[in-house]
């Protein structure tokens, strides 16, 4: 609880930056994300193909979400560290890792397609165990061979933890996503102003979800570091 307190307490703090991140980041590629959607989906309109256009969609989805969260953690970062100059310490963090970044979206979409595709729990596995890539690269400024290493330690050390804030998270984001269907469905029936607050919504909630998730991450991160284990390892070497 005290986490998600503190996150929304870095949320009010940065609201006016993870505005103009959201407008100039997650808004663009939303629309890319609605017209490839719309696209598979119109495609599997005509072929029957309904369950392709579900794990293509699938796909694009989580491609795109991992790319859109790094300004937001570079952010909360920011914030932790008590860094100036936040807004463009993301936009600049957003270009450093973005290739690395890009690279790790597609692996981990394709890999975690393929696993929901064969058996469901491999797919699940996967997408729990190196979830937090991008958020030891950037905390961190690790390689991404690095990144995915720490990244498997902690989820799958800290994975019911994990998986209960990703599930809490997306919970929260349908919950506003429905919400906000069910007041603009009473005033239009039109496709492009429905899409267009689903959006809106998009954009103010993920902001908040990437923070909650970076900042469990930075604790279990700590824990990790400081454990028992850890010691032991560090006198060890000493």
């Amino acid at each position: 609880m005290k986490t998600i307190i503190e996150g929304f307490s870095i949320y009010n703090r940065n609201f006016y930056s993870i505005l103009i991140l959201s407008l100039t980041i997650t808004l663009p590629f939303l629309v890319i994300h609605n017209i490839i959607s719309g696209a598979v989906y119109q495609i599997a309109s005509i072929t029957g193909a309904d369950f392709v256009a579900d794990f293509t969609n699938l796909f694009f989805m989580l491609f795109l979400l991992i790319i859109v969260q790094v300004p937001f953690i570079q952010l909360v970062k920011s914030d932790i560290e008590g860094e100036e100059k936040p807004l463009s310490k993301a936009y600049v963090s957003f270009l450093k890792y973005g290739s690395a970044v890009f690279l790790f979206s597609i692996i981990f979409s394709i890999a975690v397609v393929f696993g929901l595709l064969l058996l469901i729990i491999p797919g699940i596995l996967l997408m729990v165990w190196f979830y937090l890539t991008p958020q030891i690269m950037i905390f961190e400024e690790k390689t991404m061979s690095r990144s995915l290493k720490k990244a498997g330690k902690i989820g799958k050390k800290y994975f019911f933890p994990l998986i209960a804030i990703i599930i809490f998270a997306s919970f929260i984001d349908a919950c506003a996503g429905y919400l906000g269907l069910f007041a603009i469905s009473a005033v239009t029936n039109s496709y492009f102003p429905i899409v267009l607050f689903q959006m809106l919504i998009n954009m103010i909630v993920f902001p908040f979800n990437v923070i909650l998730v970076s900042l469990f991450t930075s604790k279990w991160n700590h824990e990790l570091e400081t454990g028992p284990s850890a010691v032991t390892s560090k006198k060890y070497l000493a």
